[in-house]
Formats: structure tokens, sequence, C-alpha cells
């Protein structure tokens, strides 16, 4: 009598047992089968070393809309102090997927906000059957100024310490291409002169100033003017511009900044 009753309980347990864990099995296919994994690398082809606080920013966007910004749907940020690849992983709601819809992956890798590398090329998140991409990101070549119509900071004084200006703002100075003009700040006053130009031949003329008194600048607006004043000539790389003397000696080098 007991041993039926215990084989009859058995049989019950046993029954509730694989229904359970049947329908846990169900809820996780459910669950699965609810999300879309995207994943893969980012990667670069160049030999180089990045610094090691480079951060690579990867993109999963809906790019549907020509008229209109590409809308994130999720975003990954990695360390880049380590050789490429990059591996990332998104797992995505399959809800947030929009029939018709064109998702795309964007990725960018920057130092202190500076764009180092992007990938320039259109690449469908959603086209691998099984979610693996690779986005290949090409370095950021960015145009060399042009020596007008810039404004260029005076970073380096040859010989000498560069000094503060009033409120520690720069020296600086623009040429404007249209009327041969210059337009600056010195440090203390603001100025205004005319220009030559004829090949790398650079020639300032005479300048007109405020006349504040700066408790803070003087200096610098010494350095600035005696720069200008000596400059026959002018050197470009990069973001640079050095200004040289008739000797062809450097006497201040400046940068191109947004003005």
């Amino acid at each position: 009598m007991k041993a039926g009753l215990v084989a009859r309980l058995t049989a019950v347990f046993v029954t509730v047992f694989a229904l359970s864990a049947c329908s846990n099995g169900e809820q996780a296919s459910e669950g699965e089968s609810a999300s879309q994994t995207v994943k893969g690398e980012v990667w670069y082809r160049e030999k180089i070393a990045l610094p090691d606080d480079a951060l690579v920013h990867v993109y999963l966007e809906d790019v549907s809309l020509a008229d209109a910004p590409a809308e994130v749907i999720a975003q990954k940020l990695i360390s880049a102090s380590k050789a490429p690849p990059y591996s990332f992983e998104f797992v995505v709601p399959k809800e947030q997927f929009k029939p018709n819809h064109r998702y795309a992956l964007r990725a960018r890798i920057e130092h202190k906000g500076k764009l180092l590398f992007t990938n320039d090329e259109f690449i469908d998140a959603l086209s691998s059957d099984d979610g693996h991409r690779n986005v290949l990101v090409k370095k950021v070549v960015r145009a060399q100024p042009k020596l007008q119509n810039t404004r260029w900071k005076l970073v380096h004084v040859a010989g000498e310490k560069l000094q503060l200006g009033e409120q520690e703002r720069p020296a600086y100075f623009s040429l404007n291409e249209e009327n041969a003009s210059v337009s600056g700040f010195n440090g203390c006053n603001g100025f205004n002169s005319t220009y030559t130009l004829k090949g790398t031949d650079i020639q300032f003329g005479m300048f007109a100033a405020t006349m504040k008194m700066c408790a803070q600048g003087s200096d610098l607006e010494a350095q600035m003017m005696s720069i200008l004043g000596n400059a026959k000539r002018y050197q470009i790389k990069g973001p640079q511009l050095s200004l040289l003397n008739e000797q062809g000696q450097t006497i201040g080098r400046f940068v191109a900044v947004s003005p």
C-alpha cells in the first residue's frame, strides 16, 4: 500500500518537474528569439600605435531617413590601448527594428575629442546571417589650412618664453584675402594693418592699434608686434604656421584655431 502511494507521488513529481522544465525552456527560447545580436570587430590597416587613452566609439544606427540625422539604437565605448581588432557586441530587442528600415554600423576612434579614424562606407548591420560584421576605419586626413582667412594663434616665440595676454587671452592674427587687410589681438590691444604676398614672402604694413593700458599683456604685445614687424617669409606645415626673418630664422610659430 505504502509502496504504491510512493510510486504514485513520485510519478506526479516527475511529471510536474518535466512540465516546469519544458515551460522554462520555452520561456528561454522566447527570450532568446526576442532579441537580435549584432557583433563584429573594428580595425584599421595602418601599422601605428594609438595613445593609451584613445577610445573606440561604435554605433548601431537607423539611417532610413536621408533628410534627418541617424537615430542611435545602441552604442559601445571600447579602450583602444591595445592593437586592433576591437570587438563589440550589441544585443537589441527585435521590437526596436522596424520593417523596411535600414540599419548601419558606424565607428570612430578618438583621442581627447580629436577624431583619428572613422569608416566612410555604409555597413549594413543586419545583412550577415551570423550577425558578425567587420568595420574598417580609415585615418582622417585633415586639409592644410590656408594662410589667408584663417585665425593664427601665437604659440611659440623664438628664444623667449611666451608671455600671457590680458586675462590670459592668446595673441592672434588673421589675413583677409578679399581686401589684403590684417586684424588681430596682440595680447593687450586689437590691431589692424595691411599685407603683401609674393610666393612665400610676406610683408606687413604699418600697424594701427588701440591704446589701452593692460596690467597683464604688454609683454606679449611686444613679442607679437616684433614677430609681425620682422616677418619676411612664411612656412605652413600641417596646422602650423612659422614666420621667418630676413635671415631665414623662425621667429614665431602659430597654429590654426577656430574664431
